[in-house]
């Protein structure tokens, strides 16, 4: 399939395919050209490897995968960006462990609520949502803050080949 596909569109790189959910469906390929815009999706026959089908341009879901991944269409450079925010996001959690630390160890050591919002004023309220907020999302925050940047800087550190031992 993949050297019927690669024969068809040379000037296009394979950048993903889909296993068929089911018996009647083909495997699907997505290909890119050169620009942003140049993107194929591929229909293969799973039993005779005959391309049934192409379709052009831009679907909703890969749209919302690309700005998730790249900023769209930013390619090795928005994935640095990404990745960049990743670490800033890992890094702003980790310094809300250390302000908020001491404050949160003198809440629970006079055993009070620290889920309550207090009504004094809306800076107070508004204070009292953030640190809430922090305290519950903060794993979550760390984590993925530090997968995010680990996957977008990773294009940042040189792929070895494996060793013959490996292989």
């Amino acid at each position: 399939m993949l050297t019927n596909v690669k024969d068809a569109f040379p000037d296009k790189r394979i950048s993903n395919f889909s296993f068929p959910p089911d018996a009647e469906t083909a495997f699907t390929f997505q290909a890119e050209g050169e620009g942003a815009d140049d993107r194929l999706t591929i229909y293969v026959n799973q039993y005779t490897a005959e391309i049934t089908g192409t379709r052009s341009g831009e679907t909703l879901a890969n749209v919302i995968r690309q700005t998730h991944v790249r900023f769209y269409y930013f390619g090795a450079n928005g994935r640095i960006v990404v990745g960049v925010f990743g670490l800033l996001m890992f890094v702003s959690a980790l310094t809300g462990i250390f302000i908020y630390a001491p404050f949160m160890k003198g809440v629970f050591a006079r055993k009070l609520k620290f889920w309550q919002i207090r009504q004094d004023n809306l800076k107070v309220k508004n204070s009292d949502w953030h640190k809430l907020i922090g305290v519950i999302t903060l794993v979550f925050n760390l984590v993925l803050g530090l997968t995010g940047a680990v996957l977008g800087l990773e294009n940042l550190a040189p792929y070895h080949k494996p060793t013959q031992a490996l292989l």
